[in-house]
Formats: structure tokens, sequence, C-alpha cells
């Protein structure tokens, strides 16, 4: 039997949203069966991931791929490894990474960064779970688990086309989800103390602590950079106070967390000027991101290539909005005829499947996904239940988000 399942290193708290992922972190540790972790940036998803790996009794290692910094050159070398002298700076053979998880776990940290042609290539890698090193012809089986964590929406990404289906439904076997630190009530206080009871062994710093007024200051904040923002946030507060009892004050707390904010990434500013203005060409986009306009432009590719953005209109030199708006009014009913087949379906059943969709409509499945998508990005649909193969769409309601 595999060792009873440890509480994550790190991860502190007794929420019941807590409680509910490390129930099925227990659960789900010892099967062989793929886990992706979902949760926003900063919740502790690569210490679930390698609790995963401890519980699960595997022999092997537990292996970190980082698929944010995969550059695609080096893709096949990276995972699957190369012989010596296969090409220009090979000076000695490399096993791969795949190959040193044999037996062990595969972590694919950021899985939903992955360009198109690699998740293809990471695809065929699932399911045959075999490697055949750059330069040579032999292959060789391994005996991996995966777990993939991302922090992005990837039934959107694949109903928007930036994600292969076929690859989402290999990652998504088993799921747990890290909820935000705003959602998890008292874990906050209790991370906060743990981080401040151990500035007192830290070289420079010494013995500090947190008034009332403190916590309170910190519970008030919403923390979008969750655990990682709170330590951030906590290893500054450590060095600021001036108290000879080495307490953190509220006002202390406040003052921080009223400072101007860091420089944002383009990403950041672009997203967050399309958050409040619904559009913008990419002038607007060039602008707040502080760049040239080509620099603009080929952030903005880069953006709708991962399912970020939505260009409106044909060329690149229309107007941008997010590809999964907060609030879309819905278009005037001058439609294509494949979204007047959805519309009937619902007046008639109440909902739309992709499958009855396609059926009806005579178009293949993977098209009537993109409709249904296209729809809900309208605001005229909603998703219903489940996401993946047969998740359903109803009618939205005056005012609702678009799902």
């Amino acid at each position: 039997m595999p060792p009873a399942t440890p509480t994550p290193p790190g991860i502190l708290g007794s929420s019941p949203a807590l409680r509910r992922v490390l129930g099925q972190l227990a659960r789900y540790a010892p099967t062989n069966r793929s886990v992706l972790i979902t949760g926003e940036t900063g919740t502790g998803k690569e210490m679930l991931a390698r609790a995963v790996h401890d519980g699960s009794g595997r022999s092997g290692e537990y292996v970190i791929v980082s698929c944010a910094n995969l550059a695609a050159e080096l893709f096949d070398s990276e995972l699957f490894g190369h012989e010596k002298g296969s090409f220009t700076g090979a000076s000695a053979s490399s096993r791969g990474l795949a190959l040193a998880a044999n037996r062990g776990t595969l972590f694919l940290d950021e899985v939903g960064e992955l360009p198109l042609p690699l998740q293809a290539k990471l695809l065929r890698f699932l399911q045959e779970r075999t490697v055949r090193a750059v330069g040579s012809q032999n292959e060789r089986v391994v005996d991996v688990r995966i777990v993939a964590a991302t922090h992005r929406d990837l039934a959107a990404m694949v109903a928007a086309g930036t994600f292969r289906e076929d690859l989402y439904y290999r990652l998504d076997e088993l799921r747990l989800h890290l909820a935000p630190l705003r959602d998890r009530g008292d874990d906050l206080i209790q991370i906060a103390r743990h981080v401040v009871a151990g500035f007192e062994h830290e070289r420079g710093i010494g013995k500090r602590s947190l008034t009332r007024s403190a916590e309170a200051a910190l519970r008030a904040h919403p923390w979008p950079g969750n655990v990682r923002d709170l330590r951030r946030v906590l290893n500054r507060l450590a060095l600021a106070t001036n108290r000879k009892d080495g307490a953190i004050t509220g006002d202390l707390v406040r003052g921080e967390l009223a400072q101007p904010a860091r420089p944002r990434s383009p990403e950041d500013a672009i997203r967050a000027l399309l958050e409040d203005a619904g559009e913008a060409t990419i002038v607007d986009l060039a602008r707040v991101a502080k760049m040239p306009r080509k620099s603009a432009q080929r952030w903005a590719k880069t953006l709708v290539d991962r399912g970020v953005l939505a260009r409106t209109g044909q060329s690149v030199g229309t107007r941008y909005r997010l590809a999964t708006p907060a609030a879309v009014e819905a278009p005037a009913p001058t439609i294509d005829p494949r979204w007047q087949v959805a519309l009937d379906l619902l007046d008639r059943d109440g909902r739309v499947t992709r499958q009855v969709l396609a059926a009806r409509a005579g178009i293949a499945e993977r098209s009537a996904t993109r409709v249904l998508a296209e729809m809900a990005e309208a605001g005229l649909l909603r998703r219903e239940g489940a996401t993946g193969r047969w998740c359903a769409y109803v009618r939205s309601h005056p005012g609702e988000n678009a799902a």
C-alpha cells in the first residue's frame, strides 16, 4: 500500500475549501491517473503537485517541466533527450526530463502556456509513453505519472481553439482546485502568523509579531497574488517596523498596501485597459504598455494566440477585446445561420450541447464548440454545469456575465 498522503509542506490552513482539496488529494495521490491542478497565481499549485508525488508511492523522481520557458526548437531535446553531437552545442548526451522521471512523476508547470505545435508533441508522448532522443533511432518506454498545473481556464482555451481538446482530456482525468486566499477565511491569518514567526530565526530581522489591527488590515486586502503576495508584503513589513518589541502594526500594514502599484507587465497593462474600456486599438495598447506600436502588435498577436485577447473584425489593425470579457451586451440578432440553429434548439429544449448542435446544423463537433463559445462571448449564452465534452449552454439573463 502506498504511504498516507502528508499535508503538503508550506500549505497551511483549516478552511473548508482547503480541507476539501486535501481530502481529494488523499484519494487521488495513490492512483496512477493524471491530475490537473488549477488555481490563481500564487496559491501553491506546485506544492500540491509535489504532495501528489509524495503520496503516490512511486519510486522514481519528481521532475518539473516549466512549460512557460520551453523553447520550441529545444522541446524534443529537453523532454526526450539527445545524443552527443546530434546538433550544434550537443557536447554530451542528455537523457531528457521524461526519462529522468521514469517510475516517478512528471510535473508540467503552467501547461496552458504551451503553444499548439508543442501541445501536439506532448499529446503524442502521453499517448505512446515512449521517448526517442534527438539523434537516436532507439525508442524507450517510460512509466511516468503526469501532474499538470495552470492558472488558465483550459476549457475556455479549448473552445477558443488555443488548447487541444484531446490533450485537455488526457490531462484532466482528476482535478484539484486551489481556492484563492480571499476565499479561505481565517487561513490568511494562520499563514501570516506562520510567516512572521519564521522571522525570529532569520539573520538581520529577529522576533516579529502582528497586532490585532495589523491582522484586520491584512484580512481587508484582496491579495490578488495570493500566498506568494502575502509573503512578499510580510517580508517588507518585518524590516519596516521600528518598534522595540518587533510588532507589525495596522498603520504599517495599511501604509504598505497603499503604496503605488509596482510596474506592471505589458500583459497586465493591456488587460487592465480592456477590462475598463471593453475594446481598444493597437495605438491604445501601445500607449498603456509603454512600447512602440510594432512591439505592441507582437504582444497583441501573442496574447491572441494564447486566447487572452480576441480581434474585433478581420484584420490585425482592428480593435481588440478580452477573449472572455467580464460583461458583454447581447448583439442584435443579425447572426449567422448556425447561431440561429442554436437559438432554435434553446427555444425547443431550454439547453443545447455541441453534439446536438453539430447534428442539427450539419457541422463538425469542433465547429459547434466554437459556435457556442462565440455566442457565450457575445452574451447570448452561458455555460451550465460541468465543463468539457458534455457541457451544456442555456440563455443568458439580462446583465449576466458571459460564461
